[in-house]
C-alpha cells in the first residue's frame, strides 16, 4: 500500500526575523518588533472573576499584573462582538507591565487599543502611560489619556510643549472605540499622531527624534502608576510596536481589530466578510498588501494557522485579507457529502481589494488532529465561491514537517477556502467521483482509498480495481462484471448488495481475522455438473452469521428446495435437490465409511467442503448462487496425522494453483489432483461410478 502518512510535529519556530512570516496582530510584527499584545480572549476565567495576570501574546512575556484591590474583572461576553474584555472600575483598578527596553527608547512607537470608556467626566482618564510623574521629564516616555471635554490627548517625552489633543473630536461613555497613537521621529513634522477608527484626528510636531528610555513601568488605567484619577473602561485588546507602522501595516492591523470587535472603520475598511451577511469570518483576520503611498507588507500569518506571502503582481492599493469562521477551533477532518472529500471543520474567507496576483499559501498543521489520517494523495487546498465547496478548485499541497504549502494560488474576492484530502472513491448514485480510472471509477492506483457505493442506479465495475475498503450502503448495489477483479486491502461492509457476475473475483489482501460486516450480502455464482448421479464438491465463499448452511444455496429463482428422494428434480421452481447425497469427510484416510452425513441445515464453518449431487437439468450445467457475507482473513482447519479431510476454497475468488503448490512444497509432492466423474455415469451404485484424476503441476496439466 502506498500510504502517505502525515505526521504531527509539535514544534514551531516562533522567533523570526522581521523579513519572514510575521505572527503579530493581523500578521504584522513578531517578538522583535511587537513588544506587547494583550488580548482579553486569551484569558480563561469565569465571568466577573478578578484578573490577576493578563498574559502578553507577543512572545516577550510583558504580562500585565494587578495587585490585590486593584484587579479588574473578567467579562466573558462583552459588547465587543461578544468577545471577552477586562473591566477597570475607574476607582482603584490598574494593571502594570514592568519596564523593559522594547516599550520605549526608540525613534518610533505605535499603540492600538480597543476600549469602551465608562467614567469620562472631563478629568484626566489615562488609557495608558509610561512615566513616573507628570513633571518628571527625564523619565517621561508617553501618556495617552482623555481630559477636558473628553478630548483624547497624547504626551510624548514631556507634558508641556509636546501635549496635543483631538479637539474638537470628543468621546463619550459606553461607546466602543478602536484607537491608535504613534510617534515617528524620522519625520520632519507631525511626528506624533492619534487615530480613531482608522482616521487621523490629531497630529503634532515633536522636537525630539526619539522616545525617552524611561525606567517607569507601563500602566493601564492611569497616566502613571497610582495616578489619582483612574480610568474606568472595558479593555478588549492593547497592542504595542516599537516602531511606527507604515500605512500598509496600519491598514492591516486596523482591519484585524475592526473585524474581531465589530468596530466600523471610517477609513480603509477593506475586509468586508466580517458581518452576518458574509458569514461572520471575524477571527484571526490577517492581510498582505501595498498602500497608496507605496508602503507594503507581503508576508503574514498572524494568530491563525494560515500564512500567505510572495504576491506576484503587487501595486498600490492592492490588498488581500483572510479571516476564519471559528475563534478557537479544535481542528479535525470530516466528510463533505457534497464534494466527497474529507474537509477541515473550519474554513476561511477572502477579502480582496484590486488584484495582487498569485500568492503562496501555507498551513501550520501543528494544531490539526491528523491521527488516523492516511492518504495516498497530497493534502489539498480547496477553494470555492460558495461555502459548501460544491464545485471547488483543488490545489495539491506539499507537506514538509508540520507545514503544508501551495504555490501560485489565485483568489477572487469573497472566496472560501479550507484544507481537505481525498479518502474515498464515491458512487454517488449516478456516477463515480475521485477514482483514477475511466469516468472516475477506481482502478489499481486507488489502493489506499475507500470505495463507497450510495443508493441510486447500480454502480458497475468494468475494469479491475484495488481499494482500501468497500462500503455498500443500504439500498445500493455494486456489480462487478464478469472477469473483473475487485481487490480490497481491508474490510468489506455490505448493507446493500455486491454482485460478482460470472467469473468476477473479490480478493481481500489482509491476513488478519475476518472483519467483514453489514446486513446486506455478496452474491457469487458457481457452475456445477447437473448429472443426477455425479457428485459436486463444494465449499461456500460466503457465510451467514459465521457459518454456512447448505439449505441457504439458491438458483436464479430463489432458495433451493431439498427432499429426501434419491433423485433431484430440476422441474420445480426453484429446483429441488436430494439431501441423500450431502456429506463431509474428516477421518482416517481412504476409509469410505467415515463420510459424515449432512442435512440441508448443517452449519459448516468457512473452508469445510461437502458433496452434493446434480440437479438433473438438461443443460449439463447448473448455476448455483451463494449469498451472504464474504469470507475473508485466515482460516485454520486442524487435521490429525494419517487423516483425510474434505476442504475447499473459502473465498469468493479463484486460488492460484502454481502459488498453492509453491506455498506447500514442503508437505506435498508438487502436483494437484482433481477428481472428475464422467458425464456418462447413470447409476447411484458405488460400483458403477466412473471417473479419473486430472493432474496439475508447475510444468503442465493433464486431463482426467
Amino acid at each position: 500500500m502506498k500510504y502517505f502518512k502525515l505526521l504531527l510535529v509539535f514544534s514551531i519556530l516562533l522567533f523570526l526575523n522581521k523579513g519572514y512570516a510575521q505572527f503579530g496582530p493581523g500578521g504584522v510584527g513578531n517578538s522583535t518588533s511587537n513588544g506587547l499584545w494583550l488580548k482579553a480572549d486569551d484569558i480563561s476565567q469565569t465571568n466577573s472573576t478578578p484578573v490577576v495576570t493578563w498574559n502578553d501574546a507577543s512572545g516577550n512575556n510583558n504580562n500585565a499584573t494587578a495587585a490585590v484591590n486593584e484587579q479588574p474583572l473578567f467579562v466573558s461576553n462583552s459588547s465587543f462582538n461578544g468577545m471577552p474584555a477586562i473591566r477597570l472600575d475607574g476607582i482603584n483598578d490598574q494593571m502594570v507591565i514592568a519596564d523593559t527596553d522594547i516599550l520605549d527608547g526608540t525613534n518610533g512607537i505605535t499603540i492600538f487599543a480597543a476600549i469602551r470608556p465608562n467614567n469620562l467626566d472631563g478629568a484626566p482618564r489615562g488609557i495608558l502611560g509610561k512615566r513616573i510623574t507628570f513633571n518628571d521629564a527625564p523619565t517621561y516616555a508617553y501618556s495617552w489619556f482623555f481630559h477636558t471635554s473628553n478630548y483624547l490627548n497624547l504626551d510624548i517625552n514631556n507634558y508641556n510643549h509636546n501635549r496635543f489633543n483631538s479637539n474638537p473630536t470628543n468621546f463619550s461613555n459606553t461607546n466602543n472605540y478602536l484607537l491608535k497613537m504613534g510617534f515617528d521621529g524620522s519625520l520632519a513634522t507631525n511626528q506624533a499622531y492619534i487615530y480613531n477608527a482608522g482616521s487621523l484626528i490629531a497630529q503634532s510636531n515633536i522636537p525630539e527624534s526619539t522616545i525617552t528610555n524611561s525606567p517607569a513601568d507601563l500602566v493601564l488605567g492611569g497616566l502613571n502608576y497610582n495616578y489619582s484619577n483612574r480610568f474606568g473602561a472595558d479593555y478588549a485588546e492593547v497592542i504595542q510596536f516599537n516602531y511606527s507602522l507604515n500605512l500598509a501595516e496600519e491598514i492591516i492591523v486596523n482591519n484585524y481589530l475592526s473585524a474581531k470587535y465589530d468596530i466600523a472603520l471610517t477609513s480603509n475598511d477593506f475586509y468586508t466578510t466580517d458581518n452576518s451577511t458574509s458569514g461572520d469570518f471575524d477571527y484571526h483576520v490577517t492581510g498582505i498588501g501595498q498602500a497608496s503611498d507605496g508602503s507594503n507588507h507581503i508576508d503574514s500569518q498572524g494568530s491563525g494557522i494560515v500564512r500567505m506571502n510572495t504576491p506576484s503582481n503587487l501595486s498600490n492599493g492592492d490588498f488581500l485579507f483572510w479571516g476564519e469562521e471559528t475563534k478557537d477551533p479544535t481542528y479535525n477532518f470530516s466528510n463533505n457529502a457534497t464534494n466527497h472529500t474529507q474537509e477541515l471543520n473550519s474554513k476561511w474567507r477572502i477579502g480582496k481589494v484590486n488584484d495582487l496576483g498569485t500568492v503562496t499559501v501555507s498551513f501550520d498543521l501543528t494544531s490539526i488532529d491528523l491521527i488516523g489520517v492516511d492518504t495516498c494523495y497530497p493534502m489539498q487546498l480547496i477553494i470555492d465561491n460558495d461555502s459548501n465547496f460544491s464545485s471547488p478548485t483543488m490545489h495539491s499541497l506539499t507537506v514538509s514537517g508540520s507545514t503544508a504549502t501551495a504555490t501560485n494560488i489565485s483568489f477572487n474576492d469573497l472566496d472560501y477556502f479550507t484544507l481537505g484530502y481525498v479518502d474515498e472513491v464515491i458512487w454517488n448514485g449516478s456516477a463515480f467521483c475521485n477514482g483514477s480510472g475511466a469516468s472516475n471509477a477506481p482502478n489499481h492506483s486507488d489502493d489506499c482509498l475507500k470505495l463507497t457505493v450510495k443508493s441510486g442506479s447500480s454502480a458497475i465495475l468494468t475494469f479491475d480495481a484495488h481499494v482500501r475498503e468497500v462500503e455498500v450502503e443500504s439500498g445500493a448495489t455494486l456489480i462487478v462484471n464478469d472477469g473483473v477483479l475487485l481487490e480490497v486491502e481491508q474490510s468489506v461492509n455490505i448493507n446493500g448488495l455486491i454482485d460478482l457476475q460470472g467469473e468476477a473475483q473479490l480478493i481481500q489482501s489482509h491476513n488478519s481475522t475476518t472483519s467483514n460486516t453489514g446486513t446486506g450480502a455478496l452474491v457469487k455464482r458457481q457452475q456445477g455438473n447437473s448429472n443426477l448421479y455425479n457428485y459436486n464438491y463444494w465449499s461456500s465463499p460466503v457465510n451467514n452469521g459465521g457459518a454456512w448452511q447448505i439449505g441457504d444455496i439458491e438458483d436464479s429463482n430463489g432458495v433451493i428446495n431439498f427432499h429426501n428422494s434419491v433423485n433431484a428434480d430440476a422441474s420445480t421452481t426453484p429446483i429441488t435437490l436430494s439431501s441423500r447425497w450431502l456429506y463431509s469427510y474428516n477421518g482416517l484416510s481412504n476409509t469410505y465409511a467415515l463420510w459424515n452425513k449432512l442435512s440441508s441445515t448443517s452449519a459448516l464453518t468457512p473452508g469445510i467442503g461437502y458433496t452434493m449431487k446434480g440437479s438433473g437439468a438438461a443443460s449439463g450445467n447448473q448455476e448455483y448462487i451463494f449469498r451472504g457475507t464474504p469470507n475473508d482473513g485466515n482460516y485454520s482447519i486442524p487435521i490429525a496425522a494419517g487423516d483425510g479431510i474434505l476442504i475447499g476454497n473459502p473465498y469468493p475468488s479463484a486460488l492460484n494453483a502454481d502459488q498453492f503448490i509453491n506455498d506447500n512444497l514442503s508437505v506435498i509432492d508438487g502436483a494437484l489432483y482433481f477428481w472428475e466423474q464422467f458425464s456418462t455415469n447413470n447409476s447411484h451404485n458405488l460400483k458403477d461410478y466412473e471417473g479419473g484424476y486430472s493432474i496439475r503441476n508447475l510444468m503442465m496439466g493433464t486431463a482426467a
